[in-house]
């Protein structure tokens, strides 16, 4: 049936299924299709008059008819009344109509999912799509009654553990993303990760024993010395420098009285703490670390050549990257923990320390056979 807009006058067209109900207008203005029996067969043909230009007879200019194509009623938007949500920390919150079926976020940090289904897309083809019919206006949703004081404790005790909750497992996440990019030097080790630990460094942990050989090779050769020089003394071996080699001063005096007792003094303190040293260092000590430091660095300037390119090179084995990372405490629990592993010293140092020995054995052959000759 065909039938006009009361409000625009557009010409309608709906099924006799749709007669008495409330339909919508393309210009928005909604009212109910007329029956049948009331509805025109054809719309109006009106007339135009046209003013001659010149008088004479007045011709009839008939305008164009409606068109008479079926024009479908714009569709009804969807209800925009707003949607009353309780959170459960006590807090009323107000959502538009249009987030039905979304979630929405409480100024506590609580995620609520507004209830009822999301709005519906238009109709992809305007021309097929039904009439729709205007909706009935439904009462306003009530404001939801007041918590009782149990009500109120209960909830808030509820959103507390849903937070703390929430905080452990964000916390989890965190620490397990995080332990992905550590470093080495932080790493927790288990199971049989210490072996592998351990092997993939034992190389290196062997060239700094090798560094702690040297020192204690320093204390021993410090400890013999005095040990000499004391059986010198006692034996009453040791000739007094003659007054006219150093002149008869307070130098040369002091000397010939007190100085082999100095020098065994000396010796015996240096041997000690070389010693001590060279175990603290085999032991991976920090604090030995620091101390060889300090001795390499006066030995790259005390003895040139030689000793810059050996203590240069101890210097290296102590800071690089696995000489830092052999002094950090999980190496140092590998450590502990597999003890049948001992790395010993790298044949580096062993080459040298053998080198030193016969050097010094060489110089006190050679000692004693000029001593005879000259005697």
């Amino acid at each position: 049936m065909r039938f006009h807009c009361p409000k625009c006058n557009a010409l309608l067209s709906a099924g006799e299924h749709l007669a008495g109900k409330t339909i919508a207008c393309k210009c928005g203005h909604q009212f109910k299709a007329p029956t049948p029996a009331a509805a025109p067969k054809q719309a109006p043909k009106p007339t135009v008059v046209a003013k001659p230009a010149s008088p004479g007879p007045k011709p009839m200019v008939q305008a164009s008819p409606v068109p008479s194509s079926p024009v479908q009623p714009t569709p009804v938007p969807a209800p925009t009344q707003d949607i009353m949500l309780r959170c459960p920390c006590g807090k009323q919150l107000k959502a538009a109509a249009s987030a039905r079926g979304k979630t929405v976020r409480c100024s506590c940090g609580k995620m609520l999912k507004v209830p009822g289904q999301p709005a519906q897309p238009a109709h992809p083809n305007a021309a097929a799509a039904p009439i729709q019919v205007a909706p009935l206006q439904t009462a306003p949703t009530p404001a939801p009654a007041p918590m009782r004081p149990e009500e109120r404790l209960g909830a808030e005790l509820q959103h507390i553990a849903e937070v703390e909750e929430q905080r452990a497992f964000e916390e989890e996440q965190r620490a397990q993303a995080a332990s992905a990019y550590r470093p080495l030097n932080q790493m927790t080790l288990g199971g049989g990760d210490e072996e592998t630990l351990r092997s993939k460094y034992i190389h290196h942990e062997a060239a700094v024993r090798g560094i702690g050989a040297l020192f204690y090779f320093s204390g021993g050769y410090a400890i013999f010395t005095a040990v000499i020089l004391t059986l010198v003394v006692t034996m009453g071996i040791l000739v007094d420098i003659r007054a006219e080699e150093m002149g008869d001063t307070p130098e040369a005096r002091f000397w010939n009285s007190n100085g082999p007792y100095v020098v065994i003094g000396i010796a015996t303190v240096m041997g000690i703490f070389f010693t001590i040293l060279a175990a603290s260092l085999q032991a991976l000590q920090l604090w030995a670390k620091i101390v060889a430091t300090i001795i390499c660095v006066l030995g790259m300037i005390g003895v040139p050549i030689f000793g810059t390119a050996l203590y240069a090179y101890c210097l290296y084995l102590l800071y690089c990257p696995e000489g830092n990372f052999i002094f950090t405490k999980p190496y140092l629990e590998a450590r502990k923990k597999t003890p049948h592993m001992q790395p010993g010293i790298s044949t580096f140092f062993q080459v040298l320390l053998t080198i030193f020995v016969l050097l010094i054995i060489a110089s006190f052959v050679w000692n004693m056979i000029a001593g005879v000759i000259n005697a």
